[in-house]
């Protein structure tokens, strides 16, 4: 009998972490004094109990502290207090300089209030941040019931995981009471790497780690009532959790909660919700839950806009309109562009791409007292002139004397076409009624994040493999997709016996081509024992002094009588098409490391969807579909592929 090598493969992560940082206070006591603070004048917010920091951060004395070299972060902060009458002001500061200004109208003894806020901020080695509240008179209390501050560096993230649930109708859930129950209202939104079942996020092996978590939830009541939202790890109590009251069938509440969280392969996380009190109707009319991996290792695509301290009305109705008087924040040049007399973020280059949006505003009266009704504002996020759903917010104001300041929040994962996909931020009166509303404080910021589509390293991990080539050889393969900016290469070993892994070529690194089209390179290993099991690693080494690991990849070796070698199965679920511009035809390919069921879905950039196919238990491998577009326009579309525990999506390029 011939004896061949049967090789087992699979590639294991490998994860350069983002830097990150978060602070919280949970259930914070209240503090008094004749006065607590001065009016007008910023005081620390106190009383944090907790943190989680990369090793480039530290906390101490109510604030964190960048000790490894600063950089471009996204600072989101959420604060749930209760205090004095008055109009409140929040606020980051980092050294003398306040970022994230936002105002909110509280009532004596019967508000709870959310308030939040977020940008970009270049925080430099040794500088500190902090949140910090003042008041337009003199406080003599204040109780800051939950408040969380989260940062995350601005890089593209390594691997292409993320989750998002969302709901845009009305749902109203009865019986709430004091103990935590799930949210129930969700839809699955965009998911890689996770699934969403009955009100529950799955994450899968490989999308395991740490993700910085983004919750909104727009909620109204039939009663007068305090709620609570959080985000529960494996029906665990709640540690990310937002407070806010709602003011009876008249009132629209937005919290925000925010954090870090990290999580192991199959943990569940859910939505939770309680009440101070039994037999509350809750009813969540928009929310949103984002989780963005912090695993990036490169600078990201971003850009955001601004208004401060503005004192221009707008005047809304029942259709959408554009809010003025934005001012350019941070932007990378080469991926945006701000238009000031629109007031408009465009892309260009290279920009196209999973984003995470994420904004808050500050709204108000700007005529105290005047006549009329109450009205109730919808905000959002428009894209090419269309208005994303799951963005928006709602917010009542009153028409009182002394003006009713209000502050709500959004986020969502969106897809952005480079240059055509213009950003607004929009409002309009939910009854159709005319009024002038003033944007006092808002931000928008967009930030890429990777996806399955445009996972593109300098080493195409899909195709470093092994195959044996004599019984004591292992022949490595590997692809490039550019080598713009690489020296070389060098291969790593670890087998199992040994528990060390060794440098296979410890001489001189394997030199790279320096291609922009990318080249094949291969490897010889001559020393490895039969039946042993072994992870290879591929290093590259940078010009700009960087090595960067990726891998491993895992080889198992046996003895089989057989004459021929069984097909390998695929190491991780893919999806592909080919060609890639096509016209008009184009073949789907996709792979399963074991059987399940296939729904193939293609959308257009509008969110339409033009083509279904269901197959059914299909086996672990290749296997692939043609789509005929040809009644289709040119243009970008996107391919979402769902099995029982994935869901992938491909970009796609139609050109007639």
């Amino acid at each position: 009998m011939k004896k061949v090598i049967i090789l087992i493969l699979c590639i294991l992560p490998v994860i350069i972490w983002a830097e990150y940082a978060a602070m919280y206070i949970d259930d914070g006591a209240e503090q008094t004094g004749s006065p607590l603070f001065n009016s007008g004048t910023y005081y620390d917010v106190t009383g944090w109990g907790t943190s989680t920091t990369s090793t480039a951060w530290s906390y101490s004395s109510n604030a964190l502290t960048n000790t490894n070299g600063g950089g471009l972060y996204y600072v989101k902060y959420s604060l749930s207090w209760d205090g004095s009458e008055g109009t409140w002001k929040t606020r980051i500061l980092v050294n003398t300089t306040s970022y994230a200004v936002n105002e909110r109208r509280m009532k004596l003894n019967a508000d709870v209030g959310n308030i939040s806020g977020g940008c970009l901020i270049n925080i430099a080695n040794g500088e500190s941040l902090k949140l910090q509240v003042t008041s337009d008179d003199n406080v003599t209390s204040f109780t800051p019931h939950y408040a969380q501050v989260a940062i995350y560096e601005v890089t593209e993230a390594s691997t292409p995981y993320y989750a998002e649930i969302y709901n845009t109708t009305s749902t109203t859930q009865s019986s709430i009471g004091t103990s935590w129950v799930d949210v129930t209202s969700y839809t699955s939104g965009e998911l890689s790497g996770w699934t969403f079942a009955s009100n529950t996020l799955t994450v899968s092996p490989a999308a395991a780690g740490t993700y910085y978590a983004l919750l909104d939830v727009n909620m109204s009541s039939s009663s007068v009532n305090d709620f609570f939202t959080g985000i529960s790890i494996n029906d665990a109590t709640p540690s990310i959790i937002a407070q806010r009251h709602v003011n009876g069938n008249s009132d629209f509440g937005n919290s925000l909660a925010c954090g870090i969280i990290t999580v192991s392969s199959g943990d569940e996380v859910s939505i939770k919700v309680k009440a101070d009190g039994s037999n509350k109707n809750f009813t969540s009319n928009v929310s949103n839950f984002v989780l963005i991996p912090l695993n990036g290792s490169t600078s990201a695509p971003y850009t955001s806009m601004l208004t401060n301290n503005n004192t221009v009305s707008t005047s809304i109705s029942g259709t959408w309109v554009s809010e003025s008087n934005q001012v350019d924040d941070e932007r990378n040049s080469s991926f945006w562009s701000f238009s000031s007399s629109t007031d408009t973020m465009t892309p260009i280059g290279d920009s196209a791409g999973k984003y995470l949006v994420s904004y808050y505003i500050g709204i108000t009266y700007p005529n105290p007292g005047e006549s009329g009704t109450d009205i109730d504002v919808d905000c959002g996020i428009s894209i090419g002139n269309t208005i994303v759903e799951k963005t928006m917010i709602k917010r009542s104001l009153q028409k009182k004397d002394s003006g009713d300041f209000g502050s709500a929040s959004g986020n969502a994962i969106v897809t952005i076409d480079s240059g055509t996909d213009v950003i607004t931020l929009d409002l309009k009166e939910i009854s159709s009624q005319s009024a002038s509303v003033k944007v006092q404080y808002s931000n928008v910021t967009l930030v890429r994040i990777k996806e399955e589509t445009s996972f593109t390293l300098p080493v195409t991990l899909s195709s470093f493999y092994g195959l044996p080539i004599s019984n004591k050889e292992i022949e490595l393969y590997w692809e490039t997709a550019t080598e713009s900016d690489i020296y070389g290469y060098n291969i790593y070993r670890d087998g199992l016996s040994s528990g060390t892994a060794m440098e296979l070529r410890n001489l001189a690194p394997i030199i790279a081509y320096q291609s922009n089209t990318g080249n094949s390179y291969t490897f010889i290993d001559e020393d490895f024992q039969m039946a042993d099991h072994y992870f290879y690693w591929l290093e590259s080494i940078e010009l700009s002094g960087t090595n960067k690991l990726y891998g491993p990849f895992y080889v198992k070796t046996e003895f089989s009588d057989e004459y021929d070698a069984p097909e390998i199965l695929p190491r991780q679920t893919t999806l592909a098409n080919y060609p890639n511009p096509f016209n008009p035809v184009t073949e789907i390919s996709f792979e399963l490391v074991e059987q399940s069921d296939v729904l193939i879905e293609i959308f257009n950039l509008k969110g339409e969807k033009i083509f279904t196919k269901q197959l059914n238990q299909i086996g672990a491998g290749r296997h692939s579909i043609e789509w005929d577009a040809g009644n289709y326009s040119s243009g970008t579309y996107l391919i979402r592929m769902l099995t029982n525990t994935e869901t992938l999506i491909r970009k796609a390029t139609l050109l007639k």
